[in-house]
């Protein structure tokens, strides 16, 4: 993970409010579909990661982007570098205060998603939970 660390405290409290409520979106959209990457698999037989994926998956950065709003165009947009994607997530996806920090804490977060040393479900979860502690905001809990 990034050895910057995006703390709670550092944000102002309307960014604490929508990290926290994209934090709440994503843990459970990857929760509702069991923790397993949103992937699609290529001619050759590897996977990529993706915003939509197969089986009607979605990475953590996916579940932020509302169904209506999606388009393939937005695949390998990063959060963090991409004005496109900055647009999307500040217009249509509670993210109307968001700057850097914020575009670079969705970015850890997809990155935990896609990192191809997760291999079960369980790692991608512990990570996911881990990083949001670290960075003093919380994750729901199961039901």
């Amino acid at each position: 993970m990034d050895n910057i660390v995006w703390h709670y405290d550092n944000f102002t409290p309307e960014q604490r409010v929508e990290v926290q409520n994209a934090i709440n979106t994503m843990y459970k959209g990857l929760s509702a579909q069991d923790w397993k990457p949103s992937v699609t698999i290529s001619i050759e037989g590897g996977t990529k990661c993706k915003y939509r994926g197969e089986d009607n998956r979605k990475c953590a950065v996916g579940h932020l982007i509302p169904d209506d709003v999606y388009e393939p165009a937005l695949e390998q947009l990063l959060p963090s570098v991409d004005d496109k994607l900055k647009h999307v997530l500040r217009t249509h996806c509670g993210l109307s205060h968001a700057d850097y920090s914020v575009f670079a804490i969705l970015r850890e977060y997809q990155r935990i998603h896609d990192r191809e040393s997760i291999t079960t479900d369980d790692v991608m979860q512990n990570e996911f939970e881990e990083y949001t502690h670290k960075c003093g905001f919380t994750y729901p809990m199961e039901d």
